[in-house]
């Protein structure tokens, strides 16, 4: 049974897109390591990466693979209850969720709202994007998540705020695997996934969701 070993920055960043590689690709294993902390190296380790910021491995095959563009998401049951902020002053109004890891630019926040904030602004703090994004879904409060977020649940409403952020993504594999069958699959369906025609999302400049 072939095997692919294949690094994620975050479960949210690709891994809503492995049925199509299943699909393609039954009697293939793909396991997959989430990991934020840049300063991990798992090149040696690994078939394939997707990474933050390209490996300082000069062996290795990198390439940028996309664009990120993340902004402030809320349920609709959310909204509907409490509304939405209008501005970087008005989030203070509201419940925020943080992803706190090695790696995530945790600092972001307090360039946007300050660091003075009320009691109950932050109710969750996690290093897990899925815990933010279910946190999200399910009403607890106001998370920056991928613009493509909107597309994955209905029940997620974009927030239009005079800012959003991006980050370039890339991948790279190791040259003497650049022919296995497994490896080939693997980083064609990375292309097809976040193919920026296909999904707009992924472009270097910002698509609305």
């Amino acid at each position: 049974m072939p095997t692919s070993r294949c690094a994620l920055p975050a479960s949210d960043v690709g891994g809503w897109r492995l049925l199509d590689l299943q699909a393609q690709f039954p009697e293939l294993t793909m396991s997959m390591i989430c990991e934020n902390d840049l300063e991990v190296d798992r090149s040696d380790d690994l078939d394939i990466g997707i990474v933050w910021q390209p490996p300082r491995n000069p062996d290795l095959i990198v390439a940028k693979l996309a664009t990120l563009h993340f902004m402030p998401f809320a349920s609709r049951a959310y909204v509907k209850e409490y509304g939405v902020p209008s501005s970087a002053e008005e989030m203070l109004e509201h419940r925020f969720i943080e992803q706190i890891a090695p790696g995530i630019k945790s600092g972001l926040l307090d360039q946007l709202v300050g660091t003075d904030r009320p009691s109950g602004f932050l109710p969750i703090r996690t290093n897990s994007s899925l815990a933010i994004f279910w946190a999200v879904a399910n009403g607890a409060g106001i998370a920056f998540m991928p613009a493509y977020a909107a597309a994955l649940v209905k029940k997620l409403v974009p927030i239009d705020l005079p800012f959003q952020i991006k980050f370039d993504i890339f991948y790279y594999y190791h040259p003497e695997a650049r022919t296995a069958p497994a490896i080939v699959a693997g980083i064609e369906w990375l292309r097809r996934a976040f193919d920026p025609g296909a999904f707009p999302w992924f472009r270097p400049e910002f698509v609305h969701p």
